[in-house]
C-alpha cells in the first residue's frame, strides 16, 4: 500500500526541511505557534534532535533561566555554534554531549548517579521517581546515598559531588522523560513525513477532521493558510459538484458544504437535502434551469443566512448559471422582497 509505515525514510530531506522551515501545522506535538517557532530555531536534522526539541519546548525548560536565558535557548545557541558547549564537570561530557551540555532528560540524571556514585538501576530509578513526583524527602535520601557513593567511586571529590547533585536537583524542575520524548519524536516524524510526501492526502485528512477541533473554523483557516505554502488549492463547492464534507476531486481538495461557516451541523444537512429536492423538482418539470429557476425553487426551502452564505462563496457561480457572487447575492435579496403573486408570475 502506498504510504505505509515501512515506506518511511528517516533521512528524508523533504521531511527535515519541514521542521527547519517551521511548517509543522498538523505535525504531532509541534503544530502550535510555540512548536513552529522552536522547530525553526532548533532546526532538527535527526530523531535525537527532534526528541530534544519536543522536550525543550516543555514549560520547565522554557522557564529555567540560567545566565539570562532559558535552557531551551542554551541548547539552540550551542547547537548553532553561537555559544561554546560547556559541561558542568568533565566527567559528565559523554552523558551530556548529545544535548550540548544541557541536562534535558531524567535518564541523563540517572546515568550521572550511576557513573559518579555507582548506583545500580534500581537506585538510579529512585532518583527518577523523586524527580518525576517532586518528592523532597525521597530526593534528600537519594542525595545522601549519592554523596556516600561518590566517596567510594572517587571520580569527583565531596565538594564537586555536592555541587553536581545540587545542579541535578535544580534541573529536575525542567528535565523530561527521554523515553516519552523519543516516542513523541517518532510520531512527530511520521506525521511530517506524510505531510512532505503525501501532501494532498495529509491535508484532506486534517481538513476532514477539523470539525472535531475545539474551534473548527479557526482550524480550517490555519490549514488553508498552510496549504498555500505547499501550492495546494482548496476549491469551493459548487452547484454542479458538492459533498457534505471535505473530499478529493480531480486531484484537488474541495470544501464540503457542512464545513462552511454558517452551514455546519443540522443546517448543512438541511441545505444539502434542499438542494437535492430542488434539483428533483426542476427535473420533473423538464426545465433546462437557469439562475432564476434556482432562486425560485431553492430559496424558499432554506433560510436566508444559509442561502446568502452559498451566494457569497460562489456556490451558484457555475458556467451554467453565469452569475457572479455579487450578482447572485444582489438578485436573491431582491427576490426576497417579492410577493407570492409576483413569484408565481415569474
Amino acid at each position: 500500500m502506498e504510504g505505509c509505515m515501512s515506506d518511511i525514510d528517516y533521512d528524508d530531506q523533504k521531511t527535515w526541511r519541514l521542521f527547519k522551515d517551521g511548517r509543522t501545522k498538523g505535525v504531532f506535538q509541534l503544530e502550535s505557534n510555540l512548536g513552529k517557532s522552536w522547530s525553526k530555531k532548533l532546526a532538527p536534522s535527526n530523531l535525537e534532535e527532534l526528541a530534544a526539541l519536543i522536550a525543550l519546548i516543555r514549560p520547565g525548560c522554557l522557564k529555567a533561566i540560567v545566565d539570562g536565558k532559558s535552557m531551551s535557548q542554551h541548547y539552540v545557541d550551542r547547537k548553532s555554534k553561537k555559544d561554546k558547549v560547556v559541561y558542568f564537570h568533565e566527567s559528565l561530557e559523554d552523558i551530556l554531549k548529545p544535548t550540548y551540555g544541557v541536562l534535558v532528560y531524567q535518564e541523563q540524571s540517572m546515568r550521572i548517579v550511576q557513573k559518579l556514585a555507582g548506583f545500580d538501576l534500581q537506585e538510579a530509578d529512585k532518583l527518577r521517581k523523586a524527580i518525576g513526583k517532586k518528592k523532597a524527602d525521597l530526593m534528600a535520601k537519594v542525595k545522601e546515598d549519592f554523596i556516600v557513593g561518590c566517596e567510594t567511586v572517587a571520580v569527583v571529590d565531596n565538594a564537586t559531588a555536592q555541587e553536581i547533585f545540587s545542579w541535578i536537583e535544580k534541573s529536575s524542575r525542567y528535565s523530561f522523560n527521554k523515553s516519552h520524548a523519543v516516542a513523541y519524536a517518532m510520531n512527530s516524524y511520521w506525521s511530517a513525513w506524510y505531510k512532505a510526501n503525501h501532501t494532498k492526502e495529509f491535508f484532506l485528512s486534517y481538513f476532514f477532521h477539523a470539525s472535531d477541533k475545539q474551534d473548527p473554523h479557526q482550524e480550517i483557516y490555519e490549514l488553508l493558510s498552510e496549504a498555500k505554502l505547499f501550492n495546494l488549492e482548496v476549491k469551493i463547492p459548487s452547484m454542479s459538484r458538492f459533498s457534505d464534507k471535505f473530499k478529493l476531486y480531480s486531484n484537488n481538495i474541495q470544501f464540503g458544504i457542512k464545513d462552511i461557516k454558517s452551514l455546519t451541523g443540522v443546517t448543512g444537512d438541511k441545505v444539502i437535502q434542499a438542494i437535492h429536492d430542488a434539483e428533483q423538482d426542476l427535473k420533473k418539470k423538464s426545465i433546462d434551469f437557469n439562475w432564476m429557476d434556482i432562486i425560485i425553487y431553492l430559496a424558499p426551502k432554506i433560510n436566508a443566512t444559509a442561502f446568502k452564505a452559498l451566494c457569497s462563496i460562489g456556490f451558484f457561480s457555475t458556467k451554467a448559471t453565469n452569475v457572479s457572487r455579487n450578482t447572485a447575492l444582489y438578485e436573491y435579496l431582491i427576490f426576497r422582497e417579492l410577493t407570492k403573486a409576483e413569484v408565481d408570475w415569474i
